[in-house]
């Protein structure tokens, strides 16, 4: 049993909410921006995750290197877990760059990490634009007029290398081409003046953003990477 100044001193350290939550649910979840969290509801909802994934507390540990945002999470847990101590979890990276990775072992219980470079290259799926847009719209498919919008979406993948279909023998599901591993999701498609997101955008001010995207990828969209990710969630929370 702890000591009182022990409890004291960690629940200063830890929010009221997040001692709540565990206490409701002995799962945390650590990841490193609120991008992830909106991404991975979306994809849960449409994988029938949703339910597992609420027993998780989200924690934001923001923009540091990853090196001091996994400091920050085993801090945060240590004291934690003095608070409550059959509290359980899972700390989710982005995989970067070879010198940043932290390449955990596939059985790692806590420590994950995405194999692509960051989360966002998991919307690089072509129909999944496409399928936001139509969504955004409240259209069934491009016409004459809209089908700017396909030239638009059509055209950037086409620079990045990434055709309309998956490649021979592949599916989204568990397509591994080099170039998913190789190029930045975020800027290419988000923060970039020439991203997909700004070139929509500039053509008649619709935005499609993370989220927009995301919820529009059905299960034969969503990754095996992702898939995997929330089969582990379901294994701790058992």
């Amino acid at each position: 049993m702890q000591s009182t100044e022990t409890v004291i001193k960690a629940m200063s350290e830890v929010d009221n909410r997040v001692i709540i939550r565990t206490e409701q649910s002995p799962y945390i979840l650590y990841l490193e921006g609120e991008d992830d969290e909106r991404l991975l509801l979306a994809w849960a909802a449409n994988l029938g995750k949703t339910e597992v994934f609420n027993k998780f507390c989200v924690y934001i540990l923001g923009g540091v290197t990853k090196i001091d945002m996994k400091r920050r999470a085993d801090a945060h847990f240590d004291a934690l877990k003095q608070i409550n101590p059959k509290v359980h979890r899972v700390m989710l990276f982005d995989y970067d760059n070879d010198e940043t990775a932290f390449n955990p072992a596939l059985d790692n219980p806590v420590l994950k990490e995405w194999k692509r470079k960051n989360i966002e290259n998991y919307l690089l799926v072509p129909i999944a634009w496409e399928n936001a847009v139509l969504d955004a719209l409240n259209i069934n498919q491009l016409d004459l007029f809209n089908n700017k919008y396909g030239e638009i979406i059509a055209d950037f993948f086409s620079e990045q290398g990434i055709s309309s279909s998956p490649p021979k023998g592949f599916t989204w599901t568990n397509v591994k081409a080099n170039i998913f591993q190789a190029v930045n999701g975020k800027k290419i498609l988000f923060e970039n003046k020439d991203s997909l997101f700004h070139r929509i955008k500039d053509l008649d001010d619709l935005k499609i953003n993370r989220e927009k995207v995301a919820i529009n990828m059905n299960e034969e969209l969503i990754h095996e990477d992702i898939i995997g990710f929330f089969n582990h969630l379901s294994t701790i929370a058992e």
